[in-house]
């Protein structure tokens, strides 16, 4: 209380508690949860976003667990391939489902989206690469060649959000 020093300590040299490689493993499989696993809800288009979903049971104040109560949670890291933002969204005891992937990680999303073009983050990737990957090729010349291309249902609201996101 009187502002003397008690103990002084020397710093010592922090050493890595994980390696870079393990780092973009892990990074990797995040990434994947997003793209085609239980956070696909996080997704945002133009930008590689890695998270994780989580669904816990509340513990009750006498032991065991709450019935019908649960916290969501969606953890997540954008862009992936420079990471610059990390945001976490815990929602306590939802009305309305109650897994992360359900109810987080769309409240994740508009954060980050917003986060990421308010700071001027350029998209990951370009706009063809953001169409979805079930488009239908046309060949009208009889040898196979592609001339034109149907889009998925979905591409026309992704090219307006692409669009509204410059």
């Amino acid at each position: 209380p009187d502002g003397s020093i008690l103990k002084e300590t020397e710093k010592r040299p922090q050493k890595e508690v994980v390696s870079e490689e393990t780092s973009k493993k892990v990074l990797t499989m995040m990434e994947s949860v997003v793209l085609s696993g239980g956070g696909t809800l996080a997704q945002i288009p133009g930008y590689r976003v890695a998270g994780k979903t989580g669904t816990a049971e509340k513990l009750r104040s006498g032991g065991g667990y709450a019935q019908g109560e649960y916290i969501a949670s969606f953890v997540g890291i954008a862009p992936v391939e420079n990471p610059r933002f990390v945001a976490l969204v815990l929602v306590d005891t939802p009305h309305y489902g109650y897994y992360g992937s359900q109810i987080a990680a769309p409240v994740f999303k508009e954060i980050m989206q917003q986060t990421l073009v308010i700071s001027g983050v350029e998209p990951s990737t370009s706009l063809t690469e953001m169409l979805p990957k079930d488009n239908r090729t046309i060949s009208s010349d009889g040898k196979g060649k592609p001339v034109g291309t149907v889009l998925g249902e979905n591409s026309l609201s992704l090219l307006h959000i692409c669009r509204c996101l410059r």
